[in-house]
This record gives C-alpha cells, structure tokens and sequence, in this order.
C-alpha cells in the first residue's frame, strides 16, 4: 500500500493573517496548498505520498514558495512579512495528522532621526546586512548580501523590515554623515534573533545630543549608545 496516496489533515494556529501556503518537503516540495482561511474549527486536507516528510505553514509571503525551500531575497527587497512554522510528518497510514503553530518571523525596523531641522536630514539611508532570507523548511536565517534604502521624512518614523539575523552585522550608511553598526546595538542590548517571535526595534538617531536609542514593545526605558560616526 505504499504506492497509495496518504491523505494529510491540516489543522494550522498563529499568524496575522487566515491566508496560509502549506508545503510538504522531502529535500524539494512534494506538495502544496493554499488555505484561505483557518481556525481551530475548520480543517483543510490533501493528498500526499507515504513516507518521512517536513510539512511547514506560512503566512504573509510575497514571493512564491520556492521548490527548494530557499527564500532569498533581491538587492532593495525587504523581508516579507512571514508567520511560519514546521512539525513532521509520519505518512505511512492512510491518514495522517499535521499541526503547525505559526510564528514571526521577520521584524520591523523603525527609525527616527532627531535633528534641529528639515535641512539636517539624511536625503536617504542604506541598511545593509549579510542575511537576506530564510529556509522556509527550518526558520533558519541565509547568508546573503540585503540592502534596502529608507528615505527618511523630518520628525516622522521610516522603518524597513528584515529577517532574523545570522550575525550583528547589520548597518545603516546615512547619506553625506557616515555608518552606524546598528547591528552591534542591538546585540549588546539583549535582542535575541532566535525568539520564537520576532520583535520589533526602534531606533532613535539623535544628532542633537549624539546618541542612538533602542528601544522594543514593552521597554519603559531605551537603552542608549553613543553616536559615533
């Protein structure tokens, strides 16, 4: 009965949004199907071959799903806005039952930058790290070079969204002032890029009193650093 197809019952949670892609990988996609909506009332199926599989979940995803499972993203691409998850799959009966908790996988970045004046700003900035995506079969970050621009507006947030990091590499070039190793501020304030849920970080550049501040969700306080540039 192993040439028989096995019937997988989907049952997904967590995640921003009731539209999900569900992939079923043994190296490459076996299979895949998209969900429309989900809760824990409704159920979603489909047929797979028998055998060990990794079945994952995602939400929030421009790009299709790759066959390889690799998501790299282009040079000026942002991070989709990805809820994700995986489990395993035992499909040698002729049901089998699959869950997968989706969870956030990318983080906003926002920035705002304090000066006397319009005049003053940076007409843009460059955040450019060496993790530009995600295998979608693991959660695991992927090298890579990413690089996004951010056009600052006086008194005003701009933010740029990016995937968990591999390393504190992560810096922002601001046009006509220098390089800030955001990376290296983030790290040294306990951000941790291996959450289950990722975070979202705000940075205040403030070239008035020369600092940087982080800060995140539920922070009554900002940790800040010294603006050297």
């Amino acid at each position: 009965r192993m040439e028989c197809p096995c019937l997988l019952d989907i049952t997904l949670a967590g995640g921003n949004d009731s539209k999900a892609v569900v992939g079923v990988w043994k190296d490459e996609l076996v299979s895949s199907l998209k969900v429309n909506s989900y809760d824990k009332s409704r159920r979603h199926a489909m047929d797979i071959p028998r055998g060990y599989f990794t079945m994952t979940a995602c939400s929030g995803m421009r790009h299709k799903l790759p066959r390889n499972g690799s998501l790299f993203l282009e040079k000026g691409e942002e991070m989709d806005e990805i809820y994700a998850g995986s489990s395993q799959l035992e499909a040698l009966a002729d049901t089998v039952y699959g869950s997968v908790v989706l969870h956030r996988q990318f983080a906003f970045i926002n920035v705002r930058v304090l000066c006397l004046s319009a005049g003053q700003m940076p007409q843009d900035i460059i955040l450019k790290g060496n993790t530009a995506g995600m295998d979608l079969r693991t959660m695991a970050p992927l090298p890579g070079e990413y690089e996004v621009i951010l056009h600052p507006v006086f008194g005003e947030f701009c933010r740029a969204s990016v995937p968990r990091q591999l390393d504190s590499s992560l810096v922002m070039d601001l046009e006509g002032v220098g390089r800030i190793p955001i990376g290296e501020y983030i790290a040294e304030s306990g951000y941790d890029w291996k959450a289950a849920d990722l975070a979202d970080i705000e940075l205040d550049i403030d070239f008035i009193e020369c600092t940087v501040t982080f800060r995140m969700p539920g922070w009554n306080e900002g940790k800040i650093f010294a603006l050297t540039i």
